[in-house]
């Protein structure tokens, strides 16, 4: 497993960047996976001068891995697997390695990541540290189209602003917990807790849990903590199907299901059938 170093200390300087008066100035908020990408293609395309906003000391979004999660930053299980195969969710320019996973661990998906943006020479173009405030039209936008960007810097909590002729926001949306309230949920006097906040199933030994929602996080707390709770029990509103992610010959199922000429089925099936067939 390849370990990315940022810098260990982080100045006000950080947040100048070298434009070319020619060039247009685009600021990027957030160097997660969209964001890199986003940085790229500027770099690709060339006639910008990008500098991208990132509030953590690392790159790499939902998919740095951290012990305690942040308000505001994405967070995933030390067991999350991604839920699509990784020749499906690759960039068509960078192939996975072929010794990676078929359905890559979290680690994998960052070393990826953290290879596309290497290759690219990309890194240079982040600012860490700092927390984008306030995006908003500049006072001529009728005029110029241009956007000020007022950021702050989170070591020295000094705060700036400046003028760009476009802004990428690329912070996903995944990046805060989303907590249901219950009719009498404070008479419950077990642990509510979010998926987001998940990072080990030791607390839950021979204990009786409840996971509501079947969404990928929540299948995903199902299985951990289902190997030391006593019991685990899923609550879900409308029901899905689960299924394996290999399909025939150990071919990834996605792979196998998202072909042309299966979209046209399920474009002259009825409902009841494809229903069946699920």
């Amino acid at each position: 497993m390849l370990v990315y170093e940022t810098p260990e200390t982080f100045t006000e300087d950080l947040v100048e960047c070298k434009v070319t008066p020619k060039n247009k100035k685009i600021a990027v908020v957030g160097a997660g996976f969209f964001g890199l990408v986003s940085l790229a293609a500027l770099e690709e395309e060339g006639g910008f001068d990008p500098v991208c906003f990132e509030k953590t000391d690392k790159p790499g979004g939902t998919w740095c891995y951290r012990e305690k999660p942040e308000d505001g930053v994405g967070s995933t299980m030390p067991s999350t697997i991604i839920n699509h195969s990784k020749e499906l969710g690759a960039l068509s320019t960078f192939p996975p390695k072929k010794e990676s996973n078929n359905f890559m661990r979290h680690y994998e998906v960052y070393e990826y990541i953290m290879d596309y943006a290497t290759s690219r020479g990309i890194l240079k173009y982040i600012r860490y540290k700092m927390e984008v405030l306030k995006v908003k039209r500049s006072d001529n936008y009728e005029e110029t189209g241009k956007w000020t960007v007022t950021v702050k810097n989170r070591l020295s909590r000094r705060t700036s602003t400046d003028v760009y002729d476009g802004v990428l926001v690329c912070i996903g949306h995944n990046n805060r917990p989303k907590m249901p309230s219950y009719p009498n949920q404070d008479l419950f006097k077990g642990e509510n807790m979010h998926t987001y906040s998940l990072k080990e199933v030791a607390p839950y030994k021979e204990k009786t849990v409840v996971v509501i929602g079947m969404g990928c996080s929540g299948l995903d707390a199902t299985v951990e903590t289902s190997n030391v709770a006593r019991q685990v029990y899923i609550s879900t509103r409308s029901g899905a199907h689960v299924m394996n992610r290999v399909g025939h010959r150990g071919l990834p199922l996605d792979t196998i299901l998202i072909r042309q000429c299966l979209f046209q089925l399920f474009n002259i099936l009825p409902h009841q059938v494809l229903s069946w067939l699920w």
